[in-house]
């Protein structure tokens, strides 16, 4: 739920910051998720997987956070297998190269830096998580990346090196960290956790089943 609670506040801020009427997004996965019952069998590759996928979604208006963080939430978990086919279509010449947009979105996961035995072996800084190479390619005017470390959510902002991307940078991270400020207040004083449908695939429950069910049962969690 990391992903969509970032994605969340967001567009939160560029609804109240610039009035927009959709926000569109990339948004970039581990590349491993296929629409096959076995999967992708990685065990005896080495390298790195991604998958990169546009996401389009309307402000929130005057919708509660919680009630605009559920809906971006069902949004995402409906894209098919973590958005691979759209770059798989691409590479096939099924469908066109679209321009990139502005931000991209990376979650990196969980790591851990403090405990011997580290996911990422001879890590020593969560820094070196999101380090690059300063003279690779920046397809994304900024890049937004995010890891759990040690417990404590992390956001790496990077952008390109001109005076006017530094400057929108350090205005949207500042909105963007007030608004994340916002949106776990707000979940917190709820009495249950957030569920949409698609946190019950097997039972192919549609909005209104899922409220039914929760007015029925209230100690459903």
């Amino acid at each position: 739920e990391i992903m969509p609670s970032l994605v969340g506040s967001e567009m939160c801020i560029r609804d109240r910051v610039n009035g927009e009427s959709r926000f569109t997004f990339d948004i970039e996965g581990h590349g491993r998720s296929l629409p096959t019952k076995e999967g992708l069998d990685v065990s005896r590759t080495v390298g790195w997987f991604t998958s990169i996928y546009p996401v389009s979604i309307r402000p929130c208006g005057d919708a509660a956070p919680a009630e605009f963080l559920a809906k971006i939430k069902d949004t995402i978990a409906q894209i098919p297998s973590d958005g691979i086919s759209y770059g798989i279509l691409q590479n096939a010449g099924l469908l066109p190269r679209a321009t990139s947009p502005e931000i991209l979105f990376n979650y990196l996961g969980q790591v851990e830096t403090k405990k011997q035995g580290t996911l990422i072996a001879g890590l020593e800084s969560i820094e070196k998580v999101f380090a690059r190479d300063p003279e690779s390619p920046r397809p994304y005017p900024i890049d937004v990346s995010v890891a759990i470390n040690d417990g404590q959510l992390v956001i790496h902002w990077s952008h390109n090196p001109t005076p006017e991307a530094t400057t929108r940078s350090k205005k949207l991270s500042n909105e963007f960290a007030k608004a994340i400020d916002a949106l776990a207040t707000a979940c917190q004083a709820l009495p249950r956790k957030i569920r949409v449908p698609s946190d019950f695939p097997l039972a192919k429950l549609s909005a209104t089943d899922l409220t039914g069910l929760e007015a029925r049962m209230p100690t459903f969690d």
